[in-house]
């Protein structure tokens, strides 16, 4: 009777499953914006690979637990994660996980590291699907590879953790977890397949104030509570199952381990006081959809759009306009004050000779015959001539008093598979997928030196462009040239309204902590903003609304920890990961 209803179950899944998938899929093909319907689909596409899977593991009841314990760490992280209001399931969401390590441990050591590999993968996939589908809305089939590179990735620090455990034993093993995990955050903050998105710290943007902390740890901080807090519960609630004497440390390692940072936070945000001087922003938001509406509007009405609304928010006291990513181009990047839109732009600043204009442009470097190319340089022919050329997403401002000066920023962080090729010659094979994605296999340039704006203060700004707010060692090295404000441009309306546009904005509040910078933020669609050095959100607009926004900001001159030193806990753990390596192969080959 059991199995009969186990198995009506199983087929009743799979059905609804297949039906959902038809469904959703015939609703990508026939609507323009999708939103949540990927989400749908890649979901049931999920219930369907499991439940046809589930006679493998029905043969072993102990399979089944383990495989719902994995689903439910991945609902668990996803529930922890922005937007979502419940941060604090991030302390518990990797408990299932480290279960799961042991009882494999115990049971089957000879096959362990794919045991591991299995229910890890699956817990990370489920994370990553339900906090990141929106990535579908822009490049369907890319994203499954986003998704299933990204679980993969994951996986790695904890067989890195069960090795440890096999090699050294129980002593190293919870440093060995926290050591690898951090040295792949860090890895995943520095190569070109870069997707850092759900760096565990990255989850307190929800409620900033509980981490002002960052401005010494960064956000990788954050993930170092994080895996300290599910280590020591999962301890705590190993002794309570197994009905050992529990002695006073047991329950005050877990509770000063989530009371001491908050406490410490709270205490640093009462007493902290904004620093520099106020500098009145005006920031413009077109609303023009990046899919299709940006690109069967002309530029002429695009640009009457622009005019229109810097004038409602310029004043005599503006000392900077802002504007979103990517606005018009391509131009040549040498010979900018000699296209319309930046001649509009410098006629209508002409009226206040104290504003600074600060914009993204799409823009381009040509390649002389015999001058050396960059990586990302491509043939083009031009005027019936062949030629080199460089495109590349910018940022640029256009300073007050001056009528041809202007200085420009070549982002340097580039989102995978649309901006860059990651390891192209590596990874040729994937040319279909990255054309299928709307990227270029050439990919954009990048500069290798951060470029800071100077005002007539005497003062500087950092640009950032969209995706670069994302990272926050990379930001500090902006304040280390000596940037006193950061101002990002982005264009957030790739995804719908899904969870990803406000997501991007709180890591803005995280890297406002960070380097306690006041943040500016343009997006083209999306929700432009300011943010205070505390990280808290001041001022901001609605989604999908044409707007403007007059606001001022402290530029601060004062580095913090973070901003000088970086991402010290991440080297700390790459020194702990190459000496758990060292020692547990030096064992092995003791052993033989």
């Amino acid at each position: 009777m059991g199995q009969s209803l186990g198995k009506v179950i199983r087929w009743a899944l799979v059905l609804g499953a297949a039906i959902v998938i038809v469904f959703t899929g015939l609703e990508m093909r026939a609507e323009k914006f999708w939103g949540y319907t990927p989400l749908y689909f890649f979901i049931s596409c999920w219930v369907l690979i499991v439940a046809l899977l589930l006679p493998v593991y029905s043969k072993h009841p102990q399979k089944v637990k383990l495989l719902a314990l994995s689903s439910l760490a991945g609902f668990i992280l996803f529930l922890g994660f922005p937007t979502k209001p419940v941060t604090p399931f991030m302390f518990v969401g990797m408990i299932p996980l480290l279960y799961i390590e042991d009882k494999i441990f115990k049971w089957r050591p000879e096959i362990s590291r794919w045991e591991i590999f299995k229910y890890t993968f699956n817990a990370f996939l489920i994370w990553n699907i339900l906090s990141t589908f929106w990535v579908a809305n822009t490049a369907f089939v890319p994203s499954i590879f986003a998704f299933t590179l990204n679980a993969a990735f994951m996986t790695i620090p904890w067989m890195g953790y069960h090795w440890v455990r096999k090699r050294l034993g129980d002593r190293y093993k919870y440093m060995a977890l926290v050591c690898f995990w951090l040295c792949f955050e860090w890895i995943h903050l520095q190569w070109e397949i870069s997707w850092p998105w759900l760096t565990l710290g990255n989850a307190f943007a929800q409620y900033p104030f509980v981490v002002q902390w960052y401005e010494y740890t960064g956000h990788l901080g954050g993930s170092l509570w994080i895996l300290v807090m599910n280590i020591l519960l999962y301890i705590f609630i190993v002794k309570l199952r197994a009905k050992v004497e529990l002695k006073v440390e047991d329950l005050m390692y877990p509770v000063f381990t989530l009371f001491g940072p908050l406490m410490l936070s709270a205490m640093i945000y009462v007493t902290y006081q904004e620093k520099g001087e106020l500098r009145n922003i005006s920031i413009v938001q077109p609303n023009y959809e990046p899919h299709y509406e940006k690109f069967t509007v002309s530029d002429a009405e695009q640009l009457r759009t622009f005019v229109r609304l810097s004038e409602l928010c310029l004043t005599d006291s503006t000392d900077y306009l802002l504007y979103p990513e990517t606005i018009f181009g391509a131009f040549d990047v040498d010979k900018l004050n000699e296209e319309e839109p930046i001649k509009v732009f410098r006629s209508m600043l002409e009226r206040f000779p104290r504003t600074n204009l600060v914009t993204g442009l799409v823009t381009y470097e040509v390649f002389g015959d015999n001058e050396e190319r960059s990586d990302a340089a491509r043939k083009v022919t031009w005027g019936g001539k062949e030629t080199w050329l460089e495109l590349q997403n910018s940022a640029v401002q256009f300073p007050a008093g001056s009528d041809t000066d202007y200085d420009v920023h070549v982002k340097s962080k580039l989102v995978p598979g649309a901006e860059i090729f990651p390891y192209n010659k590596l990874l040729f094979f994937l040319t279909p997928i990255i054309k299928m994605s709307g990227g270029s296999v050439d990919g954009h340039g990048r500069q290798k030196e951060r470029t800071v704006f100077s005002n007539q203060y005497e003062e500087n700004i950092a640009p950032v462009i969209c995706y670069e707010s994302v990272y926050g060692e990379y930001v500090g090295q902006y304040m280390r040239k000596g940037a006193n404000a950061i101002f990002i441009m982005t264009n957030d309306g790739w995804w719908d309204r899904t969870p990803g546009h406000v997501q991007h904005l709180k890591f803005a509040q995280i890297r406002a902590i960070e380097h306690r910078r006041a943040v500016a933020r343009s997006a083209n669609t999306g929700i432009s903003a300011f943010i205070d050095q505390r990280g808290n959100i001041l001022e901001r607009t609605k989604y999908g609304k044409e707007a403007t926004l007059q606001g001022s900001i402290r530029f601060n001159k004062e580095l913090t920890f973070y901003s000088r030193w970086g991402d010290i806990i991440a080297r700390m753990g790459i020194l702990g990961s190459l000496l758990l390596l060292v020692s547990g192969t030096m064992k092995r080959f003791r052993k033989e």
